[in-house]
């Protein structure tokens, strides 16, 4: 089954010559996929469609079977708060929250989040944390942790609920080599367990080892990007 499918889409921005031009693409359900290329190649564009922030001029894309170019802002925003996770390259974690308020986020403003949940929400977030290696600092605030720790609170919140698909920007640009292998392991683990689609976008090829497939976005875009990423 195609979780993912792309066809004949196009996007620019309102300036500019065109960004993404992709014929077809599909990620199965269950897949662990390695989108990578250099800057400029159209990698958080691509991202960004995916999870309905921007919507193509033309073509459809299919995300469960739903073309959500045909949905409106707010039920684009809607379907992305229930099905999709997104592990941002700055994390975008609220500060003033602890862990466990972070973690929960999701489904607190997703119904279908929520209802995902095999037991309490605080089982579900004292689950993941085990498995993150985040028990020692449950009761910090996200301020006090390191880089590497709030890389794993941004993975739990995109994990609770169980999302189909997890999308990942750069996150491992600010690691080093030993915490980034780490941290994949993780991630993969986690989502492996739960069938979780998985798209990790970077642009260090090294990490493709780690994945069922990689893409190399010029492959798959026919258009330059040369100045949008």
């Amino acid at each position: 089954m195609d979780i993912v499918k792309l066809d004949k889409l196009k996007f620019s921005y309102q300036t500019g010559d065109p960004v993404l031009d992709i014929d077809s693409m599909e990620i199965k359900k269950g897949e662990r996929v390695f989108l990578h290329g250099p800057s400029g190649s159209g990698k958080s564009t691509l991202l960004n469609i995916l999870s309905g922030v921007l919507s193509p001029q033309e073509g459809s894309i299919r995300i469960l079977g739903k073309d959500i170019n045909n949905l409106s802002q707010s039920k684009r925003d809607e379907f992305r708060g229930d099905y999709i996770g997104f592990i941002f390259q700055r994390f975008n974690l609220i500060n003033y929250l602890s862990i466990a308020e972070n973690i929960s986020l999701p489904c607190r403003t997703s119904k279908v989040r929520k209802e995902n949940l095999n037991d309490s929400m605080e089982s579900e977030i004292t689950r993941l944390v085990d498995h993150l290696n985040l028990k020692p600092y449950i009761n910090k605030k996200v301020s006090k942790l390191s880089v590497g720790q709030q890389q794993r609170v941004a993975v739990a919140r995109a994990l609770i609920g169980k999302p189909e698909i997890i999308i990942a920007d750069e996150p491992t640009s600010s690691l080093d080599d030993d915490v980034t292998d780490k941290f994949i392991e993780l991630l993969l683990r986690e989502c492996n367990e739960k069938q979780t689609t998985v798209i990790f976008v970077s642009h260090d090829k090294r990490l493709a080892k780690h994945f069922d497939r990689e893409i190399e976005l010029k492959t798959f875009n026919k258009a330059s990007g040369e100045s949008h990423d």
